[in-house]
């Protein structure tokens, strides 16, 4: 759905513009912040529509991050990228990267499903 305010948090800043002009190409409005110290330093988190959690940043920083997020803003809905079988228990919806392009593709079901559902 073109026009949803997502919140990107990024943990790579190589990833950061490729992802970013992605979002953008699809017609999201996209903010970024670079790692948990940036994402916890931001003071409204619920004007975005969406949270999306990047996987290029370790594990255990991720999961923090996302049990800070649901902690601090439970009605966050929250799209974790993640590689392979990584637990990220808490997101509103899980996308496996592989690798390729089709993450663009699994985060806009993921944000059809979370409006469906709302």
């Amino acid at each position: 759905m073109a026009g949803e305010r997502i919140l990107y948090v990024c943990y790579d800043p190589a990833w950061l513009v490729l992802r970013e002009r992605v979002l953008l190409g699809e017609g999201y409005q996209v903010s970024t912040v670079l790692g948990t110290d940036g994402l916890m330093a931001l003071s409204q988190v619920d004007e975005f529509d969406f949270v999306l959690l990047g996987d290029e940043g370790p594990l255990p920083d991720r999961q923090n991050a996302l049990l800070w997020l649901k902690d601090e803003f439970p009605r966050a809905p929250v799209i974790a990228l993640s590689r392979g079988a990584e637990h990220l228990p808490g997101s509103d919806c899980r996308v496996i990267n592989s690798g390729s392009d089709d993450w663009i593709q699994a985060v806009a079901d993921c944000i059809r499903r979370c409006r469906t559902s709302a």
